[in-house]
């Protein structure tokens, strides 16, 4: 699927649009292809693209994923800081890229010492606390704020978050069982 949806964004990329290099760096990442998606992007801005969520989006993933953390904060913070009104788009509500610029934080404080890692921590409590308020049962936000205060020398609240997301946790047995159960009937 994702070898014919290139070829259908490499004609749109023909058309001279924007889109298809946007949706050609989406392809280049799900298929691990960071340097391709990385110019992929580049291309987009140049093509027109103005620098929208799904830039920043797919830009801070690509980053994150090559290890370019401040970068990669940086756009998350961009697409967070994102408002269409007249589409009714407010990214600051968006839980799944508050959890992936927490998980970025917090990565980003585990590779600093000092008190900038302690900054870093800071940071990355706030935003997946954040997270917590808009989803609170986000497995990510309690797994990585389990962590966090786990960094921070708070015991009781990592517990806390540890309970709490094994609490949330999909039961993977309980799952596949079902699925087992369900094809059997």
């Amino acid at each position: 699927e994702l070898a014919e949806a290139e070829r259908v964004f490499e004609k749109v990329v023909e058309r001279g649009e924007s889109t298809g290099w946007v949706n050609l760096a989406r392809v280049y990442y799900k298929e691990g292809r960071l340097e391709d998606a990385r110019k992929a992007l580049a291309e987009a801005v140049k093509a027109g693209a103005e620098a929208t969520w799904t830039v920043h989006w797919f830009a801070g993933l690509i980053d994150k994923d090559n290890g370019f953390l401040d970068e990669a904060i940086a756009n998350f913070e961009k697409v967070l800081a994102t408002r269409v009104p007249d589409r009714g788009f407010d990214f600051s509500k968006d839980y799944g890229v508050g959890a992936e610029l927490g998980r970025t934080l917090l990565q980003r404080a585990l590779v600093a010492s000092g008190d900038e890692r302690l900054a870093y921590l800071k940071r990355a409590v706030e935003r997946l606390e954040n997270v917590l308020t808009l989803d609170s049962e986000n497995l990510d936000a309690h797994y990585n704020l389990s962590i966090a205060y786990g960094h921070l020398g708070n015991a009781e609240k990592a517990l806390q978050h540890k309970q709490r997301h094994q609490k949330y946790k999909t039961d993977d047995n309980a799952r596949d069982s079902a699925v087992g159960i369900a094809r059997q009937a």
